[in-house]
């Protein structure tokens, strides 16, 4: 199973300017789930749960996006008890034009590729690496680079300590 978005329902929902924050949270959320016939049916708990609101929240958002005539009730239910409302977008967000796209599964990058190397050179080393270079996960074994700066800041702290204890 594919799963699909009406990105002209998604849009449409986005560019509501008159709804409060958490209203424009459950339309887009309706707008995600419509389907090619407008139709739409996520569930009051998903919606909840999804942004962190109280049911009744949700409940009285969906009321006011019912009378501000963005989102229709219809008599259908449907949910594996039967008991999921199901309700509709206005006709300009799915009627001519409003194409789903397929989210396409992309070839695999290595994880290699996406790695950029710290600052001084080369990358830091991966489990595998530190286990066969004999060093603990975690530990790197620093460069003549990281060496010097930490000899120079070990006299640093050297100097520091005997100037206080004089």
């Amino acid at each position: 199973m594919s799963q699909w978005i009406n990105l002209r329902a998604l849009q449409w929902a986005y560019d509501q300017t008159e709804l409060t924050v958490t209203t424009k949270a459950i339309l887009m959320t309706f707008a995600l789930h419509v389907d090619e016939r407008g139709y739409t049916w996520p569930g009051v708990d998903h919606i909840a749960s999804t942004w962190r609101m109280d049911r009744k929240t949700v409940r009285r958002g969906i009321d006011d996006l019912i009378s501000l005539g963005k989102l229709f009730t219809t008599k259908q239910r449907r949910g594996a008890t039967g008991q999921v409302k199901v309700y509709r977008l206005p006709k300009i967000t799915w009627e001519s034009g409003g194409k789903r796209t397929p989210f396409q599964k992309s070839e695999r990058v290595p994880k290699e590729s996406c790695k950029r190397p710290i600052s001084g050179g080369g990358f830091p080393p991966n489990k595998e690496q530190g286990i066969r270079n004999n060093t603990p996960y975690g530990e790197h074994i620093p460069s003549e680079r990281y060496t010097r700066s930490g000899e120079r800041a070990a006299r640093e702290l050297e100097e520091e300590g005997r100037r206080t204890t004089s």
